[in-house]
């Protein structure tokens, strides 16, 4: 009696798709992470434990809690933005994608995060070629005043 292999399913962000979409992913991710802003940083280059946005993770917040302490999150140009407090309880790095056309018109800049920040007692490490925008709660309404 032959027995037949068991079916592999191949998840990308949730959905299901073939070996070879995969497969080509992968490849496309593993390029990437070879660009040069990443191979030459000064954090050495992607490692294990390592993260890039929004590559293997959607959004920063995902990044945070998915890079292992003293790791690094590489994260490509755009604006990413989150609601909420984003809590730090690590030490850990933040890179940006540097951006050659940075202060030229119709540049693009570098990343921008925005959001906010709680960095813990015992968090620690560094951020390079991103623009940190805090965001604050609306100052609350002055009470109404009472009914005559």
């Amino acid at each position: 009696a032959q027995r037949s292999r068991p079916t592999l399913a191949y998840k990308v962000d949730g959905k299901e798709v073939s070996e070879k979409e995969y497969n080509e992913r992968i490849r496309n991710v593993q390029q990437r992470a070879l660009d040069p802003w990443i191979s030459q940083s000064d954090m050495g280059g992607l490692k294990e434990g390592d993260v890039l946005v929004p590559d293997h993770c959607a959004d920063v917040p995902q990044a945070i809690a998915a890079v292992k302490h003293g790791g690094t999150v590489y994260i490509r140009k755009g604006t990413y933005k989150w609601e909420g407090v984003l809590v730090v309880q690590k030490h850990m790095h933040v890179r940006g994608e540097p951006n050659p056309d940075e202060g030229l018109p119709g540049g693009t800049g570098r990343p921008t995060l925005e959001g906010r920040w709680l960095l813990g007692e015992r968090s620690s490490g560094s951020f390079k070629h991103v623009n940190c925008i805090a965001r604050f709660d609306p100052p609350s309404a002055p009470p109404a005043p009472p009914l005559a």
